[in-house]
């Protein structure tokens, strides 16, 4: 092991002795700085993870979610120097470290709420003109691949997701398992949730993968209830959509 990695071990985890070739200005081991700088990293992340999850951290409780933050920043280090963006890999570790009984959609709240973030992160962009499509003809619009603006991100939960986030808190025992599409959207400054139709997050999926306009409302008119005019509508309020391009 690398002296960095042997560093990082022993800073996460307190049963870990200090590395060997730290020392003070006396050149004795300097176990109590370390054990201070340690305990300030570790607490410190678990205050991002609070402040980063609120409603994740609502629903289990302030003092489990607690045990849970610890447990998890010892495993997973940042990987990015924007702190606000650690816990990405939090829903992962909550499906594997929550009793399946007791909210099994708190996966799904946190992926939401990362998501949230993210958009709030992410670079600002314009809208797309929307009064310039009816100038396409309709072979153009056949051929023209839409781009969504940065801050926009899809989130699928097979939990009534927009209900619960809307609600705040929901009994786990009425909570009718329902499948839900969340679009996060960010038109102005702070981001938010939309429901998506479950028509049409199909739709979202195939143009975000590049797949020509035309031929993804051919696969979407497949979707029981896809409403091509109420989907784009909704991408135009919320302006989800950066450019509509045709190919050259």
């Amino acid at each position: 092991m690398t002296e960095n990695r042997t560093f990082q071990a022993a800073l996460l985890d307190p049963i870990k002795p200090v590395p060997a070739n730290l020392k003070d200005g006396r050149g004795r081991p300097a176990k109590s700085r370390f054990d201070i700088y340690r305990n300030n990293v570790v607490a410190s992340l678990i205050n991002g993870l609070e402040s980063g999850f609120p409603m994740t951290r609502a629903f289990v409780g302030a003092k489990y979610f607690k045990l849970l933050a610890g447990k998890f920043v010892r495993i997973y280090l940042p990987q990015n120097p924007l702190m606000p963006l650690y816990g990405e890999e939090f829903s992962e570790f909550l499906s594997h470290n929550i009793p399946c009984g007791s909210h099994p959609y708190l996966s799904d709240i946190a992926r939401l709420e990362y998501a949230i973030r993210l958009s709030y992160h992410s670079a600002d962009s314009e809208e797309y003109d929307w009064s310039t499509l009816g100038h396409l003809n309709e072979d153009d619009l056949k051929e023209a691949r839409v781009t969504f603006i940065p801050s926009v991100f899809l989130v699928t939960s097979d939990w009534p997701l927009f209900d619960i986030w809307i609600r705040s808190k929901i009994n786990s025992e009425s909570a009718v398992k329902e499948t839900q599409s969340v679009l996060v959207v960010r038109p102005e400054f702070d981001p938010y949730p939309v429901l998506l139709p479950q028509s049409s997050q199909c739709f979202f999926r195939k143009l975000k993968d590049g797949m020509p306009l035309g031929l993804a409302i051919e696969r979407a008119s497949n979707t029981p209830g896809f409403d091509l005019k109420e989907t784009l509508e909704l991408f135009a309020k919320h302006r989800c959509v950066r450019n509509i391009e045709i190919p050259k």
